[in-house]
């Protein structure tokens, strides 16, 4: 699975490495959740302060206009 971001700042999009989307997205999000998508490789789009992180598999990435995940995933309180 590839990893994505959309930066607000240069408006540019490039390729990050797994461990760049879970830092990233654990300082928008809940740690337990973050961890449950990286070590279940759930497919997501999520969006933090920012700019935009997805994943791309097999040349399939989520639909446009869609955040979230593809899968369902467990509520953390």
């Amino acid at each position: 699975m590839k990893y994505f971001r959309y930066s607000k700042l240069s408006d540019k999009t490039t390729e990050i490495t797994p461990e760049q989307a879970h830092e990233e997205l654990s300082t928008a999000w809940k740690p337990e959740f973050v961890d449950y998508i990286f070590k279940n490789d759930v497919h997501f789009r999520l969006f933090t302060r920012f700019g935009d992180i997805w994943t791309k598999d097999k040349g399939m990435v989520p639909q446009a206009g869609f955040y979230g995940t593809i899968e369902e995933v467990p509520e953390f309180d």
